[in-house]
């Protein structure tokens, strides 16, 4: 599916699926999500006292600063759909 205009979002992202998940044993959730049938791998989990996010992969700079590699705005929709997708690979 291609991108598409809506009134709501500027573009329309699509889950295609959720690959290699694994749980390490400090408790982080790592995976590859594939949206829109772009693969983007090393994708974190990281939980916060109230909630939890989807941490980006990125790398270090030669300035010692992170800089994220890809990004797409994540809605309670995606999030929603890529907890459900993450549990029924851990069920695994």
């Amino acid at each position: 599916m291609a991108f598409t205009k809506d009134k709501e979002r500027k573009y329309a992202y699509v889950l295609n699926d959720i690959q290699n998940v694994r749980q390490w044993k400090d408790g982080g959730i790592t995976f590859t999500a594939i949206v829109n049938g772009i693969y983007i791998y090393n994708m974190r989990i990281v939980e916060t006292k109230e909630d939890w996010f989807v941490s980006f992969p990125s790398r270090k700079g030669s300035d010692d600063k992170y800089y994220k590699h890809v990004y797409f705005p994540i809605d309670q929709e995606m999030k929603d759909l890529i907890e459900a997708a993450i549990n029924k690979a851990l069920e695994k």
